[in-house]
């Protein structure tokens, strides 16, 4: 549950801080106060996305923070799975900066608005006039369903069979759809494919072969040349070597007379070795070199083809060549068991097909068998809430496979008596939908483990008695819940254990939304207002005690 609340410059809010009630904690205040804004704050710790625009103060960041006990809930595996420090007292922070750039943490770990969505509802539901709408959608109605039904796993294990299903039929898509081009182009990538595989590049390097050839090519002047140098170091008269053997027996006498000598005839020694062993690999690669015009032919034919295959595939080197051909390869080899493939695929289709009917059959009943028993209860609570007449059904008919099951949910409803039922969209007023969807809050409530629960005027459209029984309910509510009210009903700001009242500060520079704890006094005093006007007349005023007496 929310143990505290802080926000810092956001909209009309310089700083507000917030310890709502473990129970039921009633929000009122003018209209323009910014109650509103408080749920746009909270909103954001659930993950909703933020703006530059919401800052009060554009040349600071806006913080807003919520401190949550989750001990009790088992959310352990949920922190697991998205990587974040579980603690009992749980703090996630939204921070808004003046460039606009959003930023989100839980337990001081940044994180993403996906994971905050995921975390955040687990711990709030925040039900707004928005979501009211909302209750004619057919995937609202199927959610409301499969809540009240516990049938969540049922529905993971049926959207599981579903996604690989889906996923399956793609892939056969895809693989028709290759066959049919394979069979526009079979005979040019077989002929592709021949070309490139009667070279044989997978035994070929062009490097070499292009430094191959060039020896070939110029293998008159390579020798020659090495003959050149051969006589320079050791066929002349004057060669390189006789030089080296004349110094050399020079340096020795030297040595003879003073042995620092020494180690220059050693370095004229080693000289002549390396200079023998260059004179060596000389002759042996000039022996090595022939002139054979049909090597130079076959080497410059393999190249030419190479050269070719680039420009016609517009790549370069053989790797890639390598790869157009393994890849025409595999083109060739789907074509030609293409037959085979189509039969598996095909099997595989119709086999999650099976299990998705499997599971969607699984899943109907369990909903089918559940909704006369919510059909039920949400008459029973529209008739304590002023509607006596009331009649509701859900109406479930099985469709094709679609992402939330084979059903098609439909709630009907009737406030008056001997008038059909009808789809609860078309014929339930605003105050009648109202009720609807604190009857379908109230029953969740039972079935899910949701800590706290936020209704935003969900008292719209009723007065009165009825009003002073929504009060009651919304109390019952709150010994399972923590529950949040923002409402302009004094029946129900009565049966608040924590009363805030939200108020514009104009006595500076800028208005300010302030929020503060009411006392008896001024809950009385609120109260009375609510009854009677902003001058609340005695009766008013003793009417407002009897309504807090009332709730106690």
């Amino acid at each position: 549950m929310l143990t505290n609340l802080e926000v810092k410059n956001f909209a009309l809010i310089q700083a507000l801080s917030l310890a709502p009630s473990k129970q039921l904690s009633i929000i009122t205040g003018e209209t323009g106060a910014g109650k509103s804004i408080l749920l746009g704050a909270i909103s954001l710790l659930l993950g909703k996305r933020a703006d530059a625009k919401q800052l009060l103060d554009n040349s600071i960041k806006c913080v807003i923070e919520g401190t949550f006990d989750v001990s009790g809930f088992n959310l352990e595996s949920k922190f697991e799975s998205a990587d974040i420090d579980y603690d009992p007292t749980t703090v996630i922070r939204r921070e808004i900066l003046p460039s606009g750039k959003s930023r989100a943490f839980i337990n001081d770990t940044p994180t993403t608005l996906e994971v905050l969505k995921s975390i955040g509802g687990t711990l709030m539901d925040i039900h707004s006039q928005h979501q009211t709408l909302l209750i004619g959608a057919e995937s609202f109605q199927t959610q409301v369903v499969d809540n009240f039904s516990e049938s969540k796993q049922d529905l993971a294990n049926y959207q599981s069979a579903f996604k690989y299903w889906k996923t399956c039929s793609s892939e056969l898509d895809a693989l028709q759809n290759k066959i049919a081009a394979s069979n526009a182009t079979l005979d040019y990538n077989k002929f592709l494919f021949a070309e490139l595989k009667a070279i044989n590049l997978q035994d070929l390097d062009k490097e070499s072969l292009e430094k191959e050839l060039s020896i070939y090519e110029n293998s008159e002047e390579i020798k020659s040349g090495f003959q050149s140098i051969l006589n320079h170091i050791s066929e002349s008269e004057f060669s390189v070597l006789e030089g080296l053997n004349q110094a050399t027996s020079s340096i020795e006498k030297l040595a003879l007379l003073n042995k620092d000598y020494s180690h220059l005839a050693e370095r004229m020694a080693s000289a002549i070795i390396e200079i023998n062993d260059i004179r060596f690999e000389i002759e042996n690669k000039g022996e090595s070199i022939d002139s054979d015009p049909r090597k130079t032919e076959e080497l410059r034919n393999q190249l030419d083809t190479i050269y070719k295959l680039e420009r016609k595939h517009q790549t370069e080197g053989i790797p890639a060549l390598l790869k157009i051909r393994n890849d025409l390869e595999a083109e060739l080899e789907i074509f030609e068991n293409s037959e085979e493939a189509l039969v598996k695929k095909s099997k595989e289709v119709a086999e999650a097909l099976a299990k998705v009917n499997q599971l969607g059959v699984v899943l109907s009943t369990k909903r089918k068998n559940q909704t006369p028993l919510l059909s039920k209860d949400i008459v029973r609570i529209l008739k304590s809430l002023g509607i006596p007449d009331a009649e509701f059904s859900i109406e479930s008919s099985t469709i094709q496979p679609g992402p939330i099951g084979m059903d098609e949910i439909n709630f009907k409803f009737s406030a008056n008596k001997g008038i059909a039922l009808e789809p609860l969209k078309k014929v339930a007023s605003g105050g009648e939908l109202s009720r609807v969807m604190f009857a379908i809050k109230l029953l969740m409530a039972g079935k899910m483990a949701l800590p706290t629960i936020i209704f935003d005027e969900i008292d719209t459209g009723v007065s009165g008695e009825i009003a002073l029984q929504l009060g009651e309910l919304m109390g019952k509510m709150s010994t399972n819940h923590q529950i949040i009210t923002i409402t302009h009903l004094p029946q129900v700001a009565s049966k608040a254990h924590t009363h805030f009242y939200v108020y514009k500060d104009n006595s500076g520079a800028v208005t300010n939304s302030k929020i503060k704890v009411l006392s008896y006094e001024e809950r009385v005093d609120e109260i009375a207002q609510m009854i009677g006007g902003a001058a609340p007349t005695q009766s008013a005023i003793e009417s407002a005690k009897e309504l807090i007496k009332l709730s106690k």
